[in-house]
Order: C-alpha cells, then sequence, then structure tokens
C-alpha cells in the first residue's frame, strides 16, 4: 500500500499543479479565497470542484491509514495531517499561476476526503481483523446450514 500511496500522491500533485507552463514568479495572493465557501456559487461546476476534490484524497487516506502501523487514532491523525500539508502545498503553488485559484475550500474537501479514506480503511481493517478472529467456517458451522438428523 505505501507503493501505491507514494504513487496517488504523485496524481495529486499532478492534478492539482498542472499546467506548469503557468507558473509564475510571483504570487497571486490577492485572488486567494482565504476563507472557506468565501468562494460558494451554485453551479455544476462548484459542486463538481467539491466532489471531485474531496474523491482525489480518499484514495489518499485508504492507502496512508492502511499502511501506517500506528494505533486507529494515530493513523487518522497522521493522514490528516499528511493531507492538510499536500492540500497547502498545492495551493500555495496555485497562488503562483494565472489559470488555477487558490481556495481554503479545496483545503477542507482535501483533508474531508482524506478522513473518509482512512475511515473506510480502519473500518475495512476492523472486519478483516474480526473474521480472522472467528477462522473459517465449515458448513456444518453455519447458522444456514439444516442440523444434522
Amino acid at each position: 500500500m505505501r507503493i501505491l500511496g507514494g504513487v496517488w500522491t504523485l496524481v495529486i500533485l499532478a492534478v492539482t499543479t498542472m499546467p506548469w507552463r503557468n507558473f509564475k514568479g510571483h504570487a497571486h495572493w490577492s485572488s486567494v479565497y482565504w476563507l472557506p465557501l468565501s468562494d460558494f456559487r451554485f453551479s455544476f461546476s462548484f459542486v463538481a470542484d467539491l466532489v471531485g476534490n474531496l474523491l482525489l484524497f480518499v484514495p489518499f487516506g485508504f492507502c496512508f491509514a492502511t499502511a501506517s502501523s500506528v494505533s486507529n487514532s494515530g493513523r487518522v491523525t497522521r493522514v490528516v495531517l499528511s493531507a492538510l500539508a499536500l492540500s497547502l502545498a498545492a495551493e500555495l503553488f496555485q497562488s503562483f499561476g494565472h489559470n488555477r485559484i487558490a481556495s481554503m475550500t479545496d483545503v477542507c474537501t482535501n483533508v474531508a476526503g482524506a478522513l473518509v479514506g482512512a475511515k473506510a480503511a480502519l473500518r475495512r481493517a476492523d472486519g478483516v481483523a474480526a473474521q480472522s478472529m472467528e477462522g473459517p467456517r465449515s458448513q456444518a458451522q453455519s447458522p444456514r446450514s439444516k442440523p444434522a438428523p
């Protein structure tokens, strides 16, 4: 999962920073939306952007929570902090371009997506652990099987 998480991090970096040719040597601080949802507009493109940002970070959270060997709360904390750092770095990069708009709404939805992925990984791990504790069930042990005559 670590390799997949690393590859997905590269995908996130590519998606959030391209095209690189529009990178300028100065930031455009006046065009940054500093408050979450201050860029809200009821439109399909805005909702699609929210959903896209959320979904982009779900695999990130899942991969890194699965690869981590610390406690569950430590996993979630690490995933959230990593997603926050990655998202802030991407938004900082975007503030130096003419074609991208940096927004704290993006940061919030990115972190939320990573949190969803981390929680899904923990639920999956709990389910796998519970299943392995039960052991394989034979046909005779199955609650659906008919009692022997």
